[in-house]
């Protein structure tokens, strides 16, 4: 590692590892009914005899399964609580020769009148080497998924759909654990056609394992999309709006239900949207000559969304489900385009000219999905096998009109048709087999330590691309290469605080980032009379190395300081044409290496109480070295982002929260950019015994999600500003029905939590 590193790292690791705390062990607790069925969701307390403050409390997860750390040769009170179930109270004492106990909780006959459950899930929580987000209160003021995504704290999107977590390079979206291969403005397209309270959580992996895709080179955001396990038929109708300078309109229905094993959901989304871009560019010609831009777009689109899902439970071992999804865009956008081109000098007009341009058509984007899960025994081994296959189809029209109207009026128009289909095809099996202190899955295996958890792999993969296009001129392409990815993942518990565990993380990943087919295709596309874009087949894949370490406490993350380290990178760059000065093309190119620093920090006040917040800030420096048209590339700059959450409890019934994030001195490839951010506020009031929720919010409240942009790179000089359609004001309606199973009747437990809907 380089020096740089060392400096930032050692003391960290001296810190870290140095430090001697008593000898710890992994305990697995599991609860089961009299059926010997795992019990998910069950809540576990561990208090210690000699220190009752030293508290531990886990919810299980799906196979009823909650793993702590515990000081050896001690005994513990362990606490087992769930619903219809009575609850169990039991002592332990830990030794090396006996890691799992199993729980048999009595099964409570009697009908339940009323259950009243008090929940302080955190809005952020670490949970291992990813960081698990609560969207239940994003969502209530959201119209679609992709503004969940623009509102999480520590997750920035930009302009043209791409998601940044620690790095200035975007990160892979996962839906429900599949990676969408799909361009950037594909996926923010999807996202949006998605309802807000589809999303039962977010899994950020700013450094994943072995077991993802090694194309992750900007770390992974996978949503989880709830499947509704509901008891009995229930369902949520939601419809809303949203008005800016445009407005938006959606509606959406969601019915689950749930029975003897069986679960089925089906959800139907209708949106209508329309918003607005407006770019302001100034690009330096040869001599006096300055080219003036003022382009103005329109996006109205209408997005329909189904998704459906069936699973079943055969018998205690076998678990399958199918899943599916679909949604068609229909989008009518317009794009006026006044350019001048001014001598400086004097400002005088040497030409004038207004483009309109129309692109209208559809997509369409399906997925299914097969999974089935084989329980091997009692603690968590299981052989877990998914299949899915991915359909997108986009059609456009284009059709341009250029009005010169000087030096001499005349009128050029034209036309042209795209039309692109993909089939993917993804099939992965997982078998995970664990023991008291060894688990494995793939060619990954985890080992415990003591209190030090040890995690390593490496991945395999080939890639082979064979991209054909034929009409106007051939521009096929193949590329085949095998490459190695290794991972390593070390965690320790350091000391208690507060009766708080504290954690800290180290973690190593080489990662690649492979071009796209609209990043190779060297096929150009009409922008302007001005500008136009191409792909560039030579193109090659860039690697990236990423070192890491990170403190939590209690499961939440709270410091993490790393560094990129990126070779071959490819990024957007603007070059100008040799044969026309006014005309620049915009392509992607390999501009040699980039060394990124980041420092990130978490601050937040424990949820569970009137008042919650989550206030954090990020620093990143790049530093790229290469070539920029074959000339010397030198470029560093130093971003700092801000991000926060506020929620006030105003009531039973009522609830506040502020959302936003600030950024300064930021970056977009090669573009510097200014200061900007985004404040948003909502308030939700229920009605008619928490049935109704009644959501009013306002995004960008102070109009500040919009910046000037310079690119001073290569023989391009331009500057800019752009803006969009971000302030807007919403109300939204989500009202909860259901019909119980008969013996449910008087039963109003209703928990709107991810555990309950997965």
């Amino acid at each position: 590692m380089r020096k740089n590193l060392h400096f930032c790292l050692v003391p960290f690791l001296l810190f870290l590892f140095i430090s001697v705390t008593a000898q710890e062990i992994k305990i697995t607790f599991k609860a089961v009914n009299s059926k010997n069925e795992a019990i998910a969701a069950a809540s576990f307390k561990i208090t210690q005899r000699e220190d009752s403050l030293n508290i531990q409390e886990k919810v299980a997860d799906n196979n009823g399964l909650a793993t702590f750390n515990l000081l050896q040769q001690k005994q513990y009170k362990v606490e087992i609580s769930a619903v219809n179930y009575a609850a169990l109270e039991k002592g332990i004492t830990v030794t090396p020769g006996k890691t799992v106990f199993v729980f048999t909780l009595t099964n409570v006959n009697k009908i339940l009148a009323e259950v009243k459950v008090v929940s302080s899930k955190p809005l952020m929580r670490q949970e291992e080497d990813k960081t698990i987000v609560d969207p239940e209160n994003l969502a209530a003021s959201s119209t679609n998924a992709y503004e969940i995504i623009e509102k999480t704290p520590g997750l920035f999107t930009d302009q043209d759909g791409n998601v940044y977590l620690n790095s200035t390079t975007p990160a892979a979206i996962y839906i429900n654990g599949r990676e969408m291969k799909m361009s950037a403005a594909d996926i923010a397209t999807m996202l949006k056609s998605l309802p807000p309270n589809a999303i039962a959580k977010i899994e950020i992996l700013r450094t994943p394992s072995a077991k993802y895709d090694a194309s992750g080179g900007g770390g992974v955001v996978n949503i989880v999309l709830k499947k509704g396990v509901k008891i009995g038929l229930t369902g949520t109708a939601t419809i809303g709006m949203n008005q800016g300078k445009y407005g938006s309109q959606f509606a959406g229905i969601n019915i689950n239900d749930n029975k003897d094993g069986r679960n089925f959901y089906v959800n139907l989304n209708y949106n209508h949207r329309n918003t607005y871009d407006k770019i302001q560019t100034n690009r330096q010609l040869t001599g006096d000559s300055l080219l003036s831009q003022d382009a103005y777009t329109t996006y109205p689109s209408n997005t329909y969304f189904g998704n459906y899902g069936w699973s079943k439970e055969l018998n205690k071992k076998w678990d399958i489900s199918f899943d599916g999804r679909a949604s068609t865009n229909m989008f009518d956008n317009h794009t006026g385009n006044q350019s001048n081109i001014y001598k400086q000098s004097s400002l005088e007009t040497l030409s004038s000219v207004f483009s309109a341009v129309n692109n209208n058509g559809n997509s369409i984007i399906a997925n299914q999905g097969f999974n089935s899960k084989y329980k091997i025994d009692t603690i968590g081994s299981e052989w877990t096998t998914d299949i899915s296959y991915n359909y997108s189809s986009s059609k456009s029209n284009q059709d341009y009109l250029n009005s010169f109207i000087s030096p001499s009026p005349k009128t050029i128009n034209g036309k042209g048709d795209i039309d692109n289909t993909r089939n993917i095809f993804t099939a992965q099996t997982d078998a995970k087999w664990k023991f008291p202190n060894i688990n494995a899955a793939y060619l990954q295996a985890t080992k415990t330590f003591g209190s030090i958890v040890i995690k390593t792999g490496t991945r395999m993969e080939n890639t082979n691309m064979n991209g054909r296009q034929l009409i106007p001129k051939d521009t096929s392409f193949k590329i085949n290469r095998t490459d190695f990815f290794p991972y390593v993942y070390i965690s320790r518990k350091i000391m208690k605080i507060a009766g708080y565990d504290l954690k800290a993380y180290l973690v190593y990943r080489r990662t690649i980032s492979r071009p796209v087919y609209e990043q190779l295709n060297p096929f150009p596309k009409f922008i302007d009379q001005f500008l136009y874009e191409i792909g560039n087949p030579s193109l090659r894949p860039q690697f990236n190395q990423n070192y890491e370490a990170n403190i939590s406490v209690n499961e939440q993350p709270i410091l993490a300081i790393g560094q990129n380290n990126t070779k071959d990178i490819f990024t957007n760059v603007v070059y100008q044409s040799v044969a026309d000065k006014s005309l620049a093309y915009r392509t992607y190119d390999n501009l040699g290496t980039n060394k990124e620093f980041y420092f990130r920090a978490i601050g937040a006040l424990p949820p569970g109480k009137k008042y919650f917040f989550v206030l954090g800030t990020q620093y990143n420096h790049s530093n790229y070295n290469g070539l920029y048209e074959n000339k010397p590339l030198s470029f560093k700059r130093g971003s700092w982002s801000i991000f926060t959450y506020h929620q006030l409890k105003l009531g039973k019934l009522s609830q506040l929260s502020f959302h936003g994030f600030v950024r300064f001195n930021g970056t977009q490839q090669f573009y510097e950019l200014s200061n900007f951010g985004m404040l948003n506020a909502s308030i939700n009031r229920q009605f008619f015994t928490k049935k109704l929720t009644v959501t009013l919010s306002m995004n960008d409240v102070f109009f500040t999600n919009n910046n000037n942009f310079v690119l001073n790179q290569g023989s391009v000089r331009a500057f800019g500003y752009r803006e969009s359609d971000t302030r807007r004001f919403g109300i939204n309606l989500r009202y909860n029905f259901g019909i119980r199973k008969k013996e449910e009747n008087n039963n109003v437990f209703n928990v709107d939590s991810p555990e309950n809907k997965n």
